[in-house]
């Protein structure tokens, strides 16, 4: 083989072995990132669920397990088992916050769903869910 042949051989092989390694990096890289936004929404979302059944005595739960329901699962495939249940169990305890109704039209109930709806989208929640990303995340960098 001619040495010039071998020489663009190895600056082939090269490029292609470095292009792939490069592949794989980036992808262990962004393959645990979870961006602010999509932590905090999945952070809401059970909130609100664990707000809702504490509420009603887990019938949210119940109904999400009749209707074979896959209810929070793409939240704990993003953010993890332990921070769902942490959040879940924050709404339940501000589910306390919700105050009845005091009017005789609305059966002085509490507003369950629009009550814990309001407060999982609140700044409160906001902040709540922003601070544990920080804590979870202190040291990642995202990809840009």
């Amino acid at each position: 083989m001619d040495v010039k042949l071998k020489r663009i051989l190895v600056v082939v092989c090269f490029a292609i072995l470095s292009k792939s390694c490069t592949g794989v990096q980036k992808f262990r890289k962004s393959d645990y990132y979870v961006s602010k936004t999509d932590f905090s929404n999945s952070y809401k979302s059970a909130f609100i669920c664990g707000c809702i059944n504490n509420l009603t005595n887990d019938s949210l739960k119940t109904f999400m397990t009749n209707v074979n329901d896959n209810g929070l699962f793409s939240d704990i495939e993003l953010v993890s088992y332990p921070i769902v249940k942490e959040a879940d169990s924050c709404g339940r305890v501000y589910s306390k916050k919700i105050a009845i109704i005091n009017y005789e039209d609305a059966g002085y109930k509490k507003p369950i769903v629009s009550g814990c709806i309001k407060l999982g989208l609140s700044k409160e929640v906001d902040k709540i869910a922003s601070n544990r990303y920080k804590q979870l995340f202190k040291g990642f960098k995202s990809e840009k």
